[in-house]
């Protein structure tokens, strides 16, 4: 870490006594949390949603039946659905078609319904 070996420039300093999925509480009355992430392919986006997910415990998987390398993840707390999962073609499909994922000619968003 960048901050190892350095004092804390704060006389307060946040004690944590158990991890953060150890203190999180699922009731009936709390409502949803929606997360959108956005960024530049190959940036870690994937590798920032596994670890927030893991943050709130459980064993992401990818949906049963579809894509194992899917980074769509299904867990007891947590969804992460994964727009690359929408894409009519892939890399050196787009290639070939001339467009590129942000194009929407380049998606299949019945599979969203």
């Amino acid at each position: 870490s960048a901050f190892a070996g350095r004092a804390p420039s704060s006389t307060r300093v946040a004690k944590v006594a158990t991890p953060l999925r150890a203190a999180l509480q699922v009731s009936a009355e709390m409502k949803p949390v929606m997360i959108g992430l956005a960024a530049d392919s190959g940036c870690g986006k994937s590798t920032f949603m596994r670890r927030i997910t893991a943050c709130f415990g459980g064993d992401p998987q990818p949906p049963k039946g579809g894509n194992p390398d899917s980074n769509t993840l299904l867990s007891d707390l947590t969804t992460v659905v994964c727009l690359d999962d929408y894409h009519s073609s892939d890399r050196k499909g787009r290639q070939k078609e001339g467009v590129t994922a942000l194009n929407p000619c380049a998606q299949n968003f019945d599979l969203m319904y």
